[in-house]
């Protein structure tokens, strides 16, 4: 199965409203919620910087999106508890 790159409209239009998220996310008072919304928007903002750098190496087909998939799920799931945890333990 045949896949499609983007156009460049899409991740630049994603960085910028990640870029956008971080900066709005200074008014939220809960510490521990600005800070998920920051990570979520930093991962943002690097997938779309990647997308704007290589896309050349996309598209992916069906088989090989799959395993990529799983793989960074299943290391995210194991790390982000980690990464959480220490940066949310450091907050008096």
């Amino acid at each position: 199965m045949e896949g499609k790159i983007s156009s460049l409209n899409f991740p630049l239009f994603t960085l910028f409203l990640s870029i956008f998220g971080i900066m709005i996310s200074k008014f939220i008072k809960a510490k521990p919620i600005q800070l998920w919304i920051i990570f979520i928007f930093l991962l943002i903002s690097i997938s779309s910087i990647f997308f704007i750098l290589f896309p050349s190496r996309f598209p992916y087909d069906i088989k090989t999106f799959s395993e990529s998939y799983m793989n960074t799920q299943i290391g995210t799931r194991l790390t982000l508890p980690i990464i959480m945890g220490t940066t949310l333990g450091l907050i008096p």
